[in-house]
């Protein structure tokens, strides 16, 4: 699966390669999948036996699937995904896919998941996940679990309110859905007003009074507040935990029009894998205006820290 399996580590046991005769590496096959981009193939090939599964970024109005043989490079069957008119928040790449049984699963960048028949790549359900003209759009690698397969959301830059979805792989019926920023009636996303960053005492050079006092007339910022889910999840089977890291609030660079600490941008969550609803979240960048956003899926390793794992 994309990172290797659900900690996201992205480290291989194999043995089969090693130090010792790296050097002899020579090329088995070369695939050329025909499809320029200027944003470049950023999709993490997925391998299940003998078949791998690769995405392209969007070309002439199109995504697609391709499937081959592992061992040969030979193609066994391509899929056309047609495109509406998508507005691209960050790129036209796609970073792959995810595979559960005879479904291999994508998002689109017009903001669409899309299963398809992981034996002839027909297309099984396509399920909408935003409007791409609000800002909407997709580009991670979905993640599956059982019969859910968890998918975020792209765009945090163009004002959207980002997600997590979880939907059932058999018929594409939506589960259950977690917004990054959380609504008044859910806490609101002001938070406790920190002047410094959590862990690091570093100054945030906030003028919280100033931000206090822009509080009535921004009282609907949170429904355009930013925080894209366009990384892959990672996952705790034990705990029954999913973790996602929450990018960057909007907009970007001027936190004028979005007073408090903007919950839960710029954070890492944990939320139940059963129902979506939100166990912990480290925020550990309040009022980001700098967009340092984190740009990688949270790992997962063991440990033992005062007792707990």
């Amino acid at each position: 699966m994309y990172g290797g399996t659900y900690s996201q580590v992205r480290y291989s046991p194999l043995d089969q390669i090693n130090p010792e005769n790296v050097e002899t590496l020579k090329p088995a096959w070369i695939f050329h999948t025909q499809v320029e981009s200027d944003t470049g193939h950023q999709t993490t090939p997925v391998v299940v036996g003998r078949a791998m599964y690769v995405t392209t970024p969007m070309a002439q109005g199109n995504q697609q699937v391709i499937k081959l043989d592992a061992e040969k490079g030979r193609e066994i069957w391509r899929t056309l995904i047609p495109l509406e008119a998508p507005t691209l928040c960050c790129g036209a790449n796609n970073k792959g896919v995810a595979v559960s049984g005879d479904k291999v699963f994508l998002t689109t960048v017009d903001a669409r998941l899309v299963a398809l028949n992981a034996h002839s790549g027909r297309v099984e359900w396509t399920a909408k996940l935003g409007e791409p003209e609000e800002g909407y759009s997709n580009t991670m690698a979905p993640l599956t679990f059982g019969n859910k397969v968890f998918v975020g959301s792209s765009g945090g830059d163009f004002g959207i309110r980002g997600f997590l979805k979880a939907f059932d792989t058999q018929e594409g019926e939506l589960l259950w859905t977690w917004h990054s920023i959380p609504s008044p009636e859910q806490g609101g996303w002001e938070g406790d007003w920190l002047e410094a960053a959590p862990g690091t005492g570093l100054t945030l050079n906030r003028d919280i009074p100033a931000e206090k006092a822009a509080r009535s007339r921004t009282s609907q910022a949170w429904r355009r507040g930013g925080g894209g889910v366009w990384m892959t999840p990672t996952l705790d089977p034990d705990l029954g935990l999913l973790y996602v890291h929450v990018g960057n609030p909007s907009p970007v660079f001027d936190g004028q029009s979005r007073p408090g600490d903007n919950r839960w941008t710029a954070s890492i969550c944990a939320l139940r894998i059963e129902d979506g609803e939100l166990e912990w979240g480290f925020q550990y960048l309040p009022h980001d205006v700098w967009d340092y956003g984190g740009g990688s899926p949270p790992l997962l390793f063991d440990a033992e820290f005062d007792g707990r794992r």
